[in-house]
C-alpha cells in the first residue's frame, strides 16, 4: 500500500474518496453523519474493492447488495483479514486488467474506424520456419476438408467473433439469462485466454494449410500416376502393333519370295 488515510465523518470520507480516488476502502457501519453506506451513495467513484469492518453481524446482506467483497466483524482475527486483503487485491488486479482490455479495445476500434476509409490492401502474416521469416498472403491460407478438396478461407483473428445464435452456443436460453460467478475474475481470464486463442487460431491455420497443400500434392501425384499409366498402355499397343506389323510384313515377303522360285 502506498497510502493510507481515515476521515472522522461520512461527508470528510466522500471527500477523501472523490479527490484520493483510492483502490481499497474499508468503511464501518456507524459512522459521525450517517453510516457506511451514506458514503457509497455519495460517492459517483466506486472503488474496486470495498470491505466493511463493523461490530454488527446483520448489515451483511446490505453490504454485499453494495458491491462489497468482504464483511469483516469485530474482533478481528489477522488470519480472516488477512483473507480479506487478498480478496481486495485480486479485486484491484482485475479491475487494471478490465481498463486495460477496454483501452485495447477502444484502441483497435479507433484503428478501424481510420483505416475504414483505406483501399483494402493484401492481408499478410510473417511465420518462422526453422532460421527463416516466411511471409503468407491471407489469400494462401487453406482450410483442409478432404484429400481432393481445399478452400481457401478468410477468417477474424482480432477482434475475437463470437458465434450468433443460441443454437451455435450451444447453450438453451428457456429460463432466461443465467448469471455466473467467475473466479478469477473476467478481466484476469480474458487477459490470459485472449493470447492462447489468437495462437491457437494461427497456428491451426497453418496446419490447415499444411494439411491442404499434402491433399493437393496427394491428388496431383495420384493423377499424374493414373495418366503416366494410361501413357504407357497406349504406348504398349503402338509398339506391339508396329512390331506385329513387321513381322507380318517379313513373312509375307519370305512367302513370296518362295513361291518366285
Amino acid at each position: 500500500m502506498g497510502r493510507i488515510d481515515e476521515a472522522g465523518d461520512v461527508r470528510e470520507a466522500s471527500r477523501q474518496l472523490a479527490t484520493l480516488r483510492p483502490d481499497v476502502l474499508l468503511l464501518d457501519i456507524q459512522m459521525p453523519g450517517g453510516s457506511g453506506f451514506d458514503v457509497l451513495a455519495l460517492s459517483e467513484h466506486m472503488p474496486p474493492a470495498v470491505v466493511f469492518v463493523t461490530a454488527f453481524d446483520h448489515h451483511a446482506l446490505q453490504a454485499f447488495e453494495a458491491r462489497a467483497i468482504d464483511y469483516l466483524t469485530k474482533p478481528i482475527e489477522p488470519g480472516r483479514f488477512a483473507v480479506a486483503m487478498a480478496r481486495a487485491r485480486q479485486a484491484v488486479a482485475a479491475r487494471g486488467q478490465s481498463e486495460r482490455i477496454a483501452e485495447l479495445q477502444e484502441t483497435v476500434s479507433a484503428l478501424r474506424h481510420a483505416l475504414a476509409g483505406q483501399a483494402p490492401r493484401r492481408e499478410d502474416f510473417w511465420v518462422k520456419r526453422r532460421d527463416e521469416f516466411i511471409r503468407i498472403a491471407m489469400g494462401d491460407v487453406i482450410r483442409f476438408q478432404s484429400a481432393i478438396s481445399q478452400i481457401v478461407t478468410e477468417q477474424q483473428l482480432i477482434p475475437f467473433a463470437v458465434p450468433e445464435g443460441d443454437e451455435a452456443a450451444g447453450v438453451e436460453t428457456e429460463g432466461g439469462t443465467g448469471v455466473y460467478e467467475y473466479e478469477p475474475e473476467e478481466g484476469e481470464i480474458l487477459a490470459d485466454l485472449l493470447p492462447r486463442n489468437m495462437a491457437v487460431q494461427v497456428y491451426r491455420s497453418l496446419l490447415e494449410s499444411n494439411a491442404g497443400e499434402q491433399g493437393a500434392r496427394m491428388t496431383a501425384m495420384d493423377n499424374a500416376t493414373r495418366n503416366a499409366g494410361d501413357m504407357i498402355g497406349r504406348l504398349t499397343l503402338v509398339y506391339n502393333r508396329t512390331r506385329q506389323a513387321q513381322i507380318t510384313k517379313e513373312l509375307i515377303e519370305i512367302i513370296s519370295g518362295a513361291e518366285a522360285l
